[in-house]
């Protein structure tokens, strides 16, 4: 297999899963770009073995682009991105790979354009399962505007004031009322006077008119106060990530702030 790796005396560790069917031997590094590759990716081993992958991205990306014809260098790249689970630049740098490949390995070709097959679908998959994108603006101290149902303005106010005052005069009449009849069926002769009682029980039925008449305007007059309430909206600015009570600490330049927010 004729295939040149010009990475250093350093042998692919088999954690990154690098080609295995490559059987290439490394060559000693020449002088300049290739030993800072291969220093590039000594640290950047030492990262991916420790669980660094971010960190170990970084080096690997440095030493390619020191050395970028080693096949080697771009496969551990596509491989380490793959592991971050940043599908595009893991095909990419697969991708890449593929191309450096000689004529006589269609064997590594196939498997690794098979991987590169594997993480599109993936890729289409993570788009289509992709949460909606959020406002770019979401300031924590900046409130926004939301639509509230119930508006207490002036006329919602007029209108259940008057409805209060009209079931608090019905109410009062309504007493009156009874007073006046009882008063109506007195013992004519030892207790009231035929004209007396007459007077009485007419008061008793205009009063009791006149209540039952506050009482219905006065209902109906509730019932509008509700409806003006509940059926209009208005927008509102509010600070939803301050929704309940919040601690919050910070500076302000001179000292620590320590503190309880919240809307009510």
């Amino acid at each position: 297999m004729q295939q040149t790796l010009r990475v250093a005396t350093w042998v692919l560790i088999p954690v990154l899963l690098l080609v295995p069917e490559m059987s290439a031997q490394a060559q000693a590094p020449e002088q300049g770009g290739e030993q800072d590759a291969a220093a590039e990716y000594q640290i950047g081993r030492e990262h991916f073995e420790a669980g660094r992958y971010r960190y170990a991205i970084e080096h690997l990306e440095r030493a390619v682009s020191l050395d970028p014809n080693s096949p080697t260098l771009v496969y551990n790249v596509a491989r380490v991105y793959e592991l971050l689970g940043d599908f595009g630049n893991a095909i990419r740098y697969y991708q890449l790979f593929v191309r450096m490949l000689g004529p006589d390995e269609t064997d590594e070709a196939r498997r690794v354009t098979e991987v590169i097959e594997r993480l599109e679908g993936a890729q289409r998959e993570a788009q289509e399962n992709a949460p909606p994108p959020q406002p770019a603006d979401t300031h924590l101290d900046r409130p926004v505007l939301v639509e509230e149902r119930g508006v207490a303005d002036t006329a919602f106010w007029l209108t259940a004031g008057g409805s209060a005052l009209l079931l608090a005069g019905g109410g009062v009449l309504g007493v009156l009322a009874l007073m006046n009849k009882n008063s109506a069926d007195c013992t004519v002769g030892d207790q009231c006077t035929l004209v007396e009682r007459d007077n009485h029980a007419a008061a008793a039925r205009n009063l009791a008119l006149g209540a039952d008449i506050l009482l219905i305007t006065g209902g109906v007059a509730a019932i509008a106060a509700v409806l003006l309430y509940s059926l209009r909206t208005r927008m509102v600015e509010t600070y939803p990530q301050y929704e309940g009570m919040t601690a919050f600490f910070g500076t302000d330049g001179q000292g620590a702030v320590a503190g309880v927010r919240g809307a009510f």
